[in-house]
């Protein structure tokens, strides 16, 4: 393809009129005159006429290509190949795009990082750009998300300061593609003439995304790929890879990728990081011990000692020195005790190395004083021994409240069925609702109870002799739009304590009711004998509810099934859980109803996900049942440790809550705080939250890919370390200037007008 640097000047090809016009008038013709002596001349003219006429001709075409090339090479003309990088010699779009997730802010020891050296490279290429005009260059910078500091900009000076400004490489980690897809958005939404793509990365495999090449799914028969020819991906139904972004870039742009990775070995960073840390427990109860641990990888080709640090809540640090191999993982336990109830914040770190951010990990554990139960008691028992929920309560609070806080972790309430119909009291103020045996459940019951799970609340099911299976599906199942997981159908089974019954069937042993069950008690639990049940239409289960166990019935029906909806968990028992004389199994065992309900009570009261908790990347909020005012975050120490006030306002939620003002800026890891103040009767009170954010372990395998994959899986040829010395070079010979070349060929077409000229005239005088 033929460009040139000054088209306009292309007009002063129109030179070689002039000759032409001389040549035509010098043919003017003149009267004929006849004279005797004139046709011996005459007759010699016509031996030379054919060859006169060729010299002319030749001459003419000498002088016409001479200004025709003079102006083509004043006018720069430059060849361009179709795969080839374009030189700054003509004027473009520059678009760079610059590798900012975390591994390009490692530093190893008297070397400097490869954000710094993309910043020294990307500078002296703008210092190139603005020494020629029509320039144009917008920058990316792909970090948490793809930001656009600079776009379309003739300034180059501007871009230079922006490049300058940009700080240390967020704590991302994220990949190149949404930077990508943002250079292809602004290319073919741009109407340039030309564009030049410049990435720079240290070519981390994760980075750039090579797991993800060969991923794309092929549409099904029949059908097109919806993905526009503009290539707009938020409407394409089959994500791009990287491959498929590089080359819709190619279409329209010449595409140059920088390796600013690691030169050799002795340049990479030897990764000691934290990839984990937390409670073994996930229900934390204050005053009762529980361990907590901090999972380490050596990622390095040697042994390392290292000194392990725990803060909680900032106080004073526990320590310990720990041995771990090279690619090993280990885990270092340290023993906590929480003296007091709320959020409580916990910072293990290990000395620094060349890739600071997963030196240090946050979480943020919620600690309760007790797990606060109401039980309601449905059946028509006086002695206490024979009543469900009794027994229930005996099962997980057998002190009565009087022991130890590690024996103690629950505190049941009990009312009868008629109690709870008609007490207006919340709901939501207790973590765990069970309903032994209880009739029927009114309209208004119901309401508070969905209300109480969408604030968090879980739900515990026991179906004995009085459920009104109808009353529950109407009010609890409706539909498949309440909290009731499965549809109710009549009671099932043999003569209770008779000599027939059913056996069970564990279904889901990785569940955390059996997960951490010996395989003895598995194998006990499922000879218990059932004589009676609910039974139960299989077909009508919610799409996320699951069957932990079943009876052995012909029809395999369900016997445990647990769900979720809102914010809350819920499990249905489908049999009783009594010791009545009339009892419908044997579940009352000491052993069995231990072993069962205490991992199923303990499930049930951790919430589904703890949102103080979250990745470099995420979004920080939360539902509060007060609503928050004058709310501003503290952020990481590791992003500035500045207070920022937030516009939003918080919206109502499902159960009477509200939210928490997001905070998205989250690009670096460490403890964030929402600071705000919460109405409570009428009276402002401060409040704090606090929010851990760390990053992905995964980020710390520092894996880099050779030039020779990069080229075959992505397609791009052009792969440097470095600017050209000269800065008169091109940086690539993708593109031929035929300037000079013309110049030449006029000097060579002068000469040669010059000689024939002389030739002809001497031959003809």
């Amino acid at each position: 393809m033929l460009q040139f640097t000054h088209p306009a000047l292309i007009f002063g090809t129109l030179a070689f009129l002039v000759p032409l016009i001389i040549h035509l008038l010098n043919r003017q013709r003149f009267r004929r005159r006849q004279w005797a002596a004139m046709e011996f001349l005459l007759a010699a003219y016509k031996k030379q006429r054919r060859r006169v006429r060729t010299e002319n001709l030749l001459l003419l075409l000498l002088r016409c290509l001479i200004p025709i090339l003079l102006a083509l090479a004043i006018a720069r003309p430059l060849l361009k190949s179709a795969a080839g990088f374009v030189g700054l010699t003509g004027a473009a779009h520059h678009v760079l795009i610059l590798d900012s997730t975390y591994s390009m802010g490692a530093e190893p020891a008297g070397t400097q990082s490869p954000f710094a050296q993309t910043k020294l490279l990307a500078t002296r290429l703008l210092d190139r750009i603005a020494g020629r005009s029509g320039h144009k260059v917008s920058l990316i910078v792909a970090g948490v998300r793809p930001a656009t500091p600079i776009v379309d900009d003739l300034n180059i000076a501007r871009a230079k300061a922006q490049l300058a400004m940009l700080a240390r490489p967020q704590d991302a980690a994220s990949d190149l593609l949404p930077a990508l897809r943002a250079a292809a958005e602004l290319i073919d939404s741009g109407a340039d003439p030309e564009y030049r793509v410049y990435l720079f990365t240290d070519l981390q495999t994760r980075a750039l995304a090579l797991d993800k090449l060969g991923d794309k799914p092929a549409p099904p028969a029949g059908v097109v790929d919806p993905t526009p020819a503009s290539g707009d991906p938020a409407k394409a139904s089959f994500e791009d890879n990287a491959r498929d972004l590089i080359e819709r870039l190619m279409k329209r742009a010449e595409v140059h990728l920088y390796d600013v990775g690691p030169r050799d070995s002795a340049s990479r960073v030897d990764n000691l990081q934290i990839q984990s840390l937390g409670v073994v427990d996930s229900l934390v109860i204050a005053k009762v011990p529980v361990p907590v641990k901090v999972g380490l990888l050596n990622r390095a080709s040697a042994a390392r000692s290292v000194q392990v640090t725990l803060e909680i809540d900032g106080g004073s640090p526990a320590r310990q020195q720990v041995q771990i191999e090279a690619g090993a993982e280990l885990s270092v336990e340290f023993p906590v005790t929480f003296r007091e109830v709320g959020l409580r914040t916990l910072k293990a770190s290990i000395e620094g190395d060349g890739l600071e951010a997963d030196d240090a990990r946050y979480a943020v554990v919620p600690v309760r004083d007790r797990v606060r139960m109401l039980l309601v008691e449905g059946s028509e028992e006086t002695e206490a021994p024979l009543q469900e929920a009794s027994h229930l309560r005996a099962v997980l609070d057998p002190t009565g409240g009087e022991g130890p806080a590690e024996l103690t972790p629950f505190a049941p309430r009990t009312i009868d069925a008629a109690q709870f119909w008609s007490s207006p009291e919340p709901l939501d103020a207790y973590d765990l609702i069970a309903l032994c045996n209880v009739e029927t459940i009114p309209p208004e019951v119901a309401d508070r109870l969905k209300h109480a799970l969408q604030a968090g609340s879980s739900l515990l099911v026991l179906l004995g002799n009085r459920v009104k299976p109808d009353a529950y599906n109407a009010q609890l199942h409706a539909a498949g739009t309440g909290p009731l997981p499965l549809q109710l159908g009549d009671a099932q089974g043999f003569i209770s304590l008779g000599r027939d019954s059913y056996g069970t069937e564990i279904l889901d042993s990785d569940h955390p009711v059996f997960a951490d069950l010996s395989k003895e008690f598995r194998d006990v639990f499922q000879q218990i004998p059932i004589y009676k049940y609910v039974s139960s239409d299989a077909a009508s289960l919610h799409k996320d509810a699951r069957v932990l166990a079943r009876l052995r019935d012909p029809r395999q029906s369900p016997l445990l099934v647990v769900g979720n909806y809102g914010e809350g968990k819920v499990a249905v028992l489908t049999t009783s859980l009594s010791r009545r004389p009339d009892r419908w199994n044997d579940l009352q065992i000491e052993m069995i109803a231990f072993q069962l309900l205490h991992p199923l009570a303990r499930w049930l009261t951790v919430p589904m996900s703890n949102p103080y908790n979250s990745e470099v990347g995420g979004v920080l909020t939360t539902a509060l049942r007060e609503k928050p005012r004058d709310v501003a975050y503290l952020v990481a120490e590791r992003a500035g440790a500045m207070r920022s006030p937030v516009p939003e306002d918080s919206r109502m939620l499902a159960g009477n809550r509200y939210s928490l003002p997001a905070w998205r800026d989250t690009g670096f890891a460490g403890l964030y705080v929402a600071d705000m103040q919460v109405e409570r009767d009428g009276v402002l009170t401060p409040r704090q939250i606090p929010f851990a954010v760390n990053v992905d372990p995964i980020e710390g395998a520092l894996d880099y890919a050779a030039h020779s994959v990069i080229r075959d899986k992505l397609g791009i040829d052009k792969i440097h370390r470095d600017l050209p010395a000269d800065a008169n070079t091109p940086i690539d010979a993708g593109r031929s200037e035929l300037g000079p070349l013309m110049l030449l060929a006029t000097l060579i077409f002068l000469l040669s007008e010059a000689a024939l000229a002389r030739y002809v005239s001497t031959r003809r005088g």
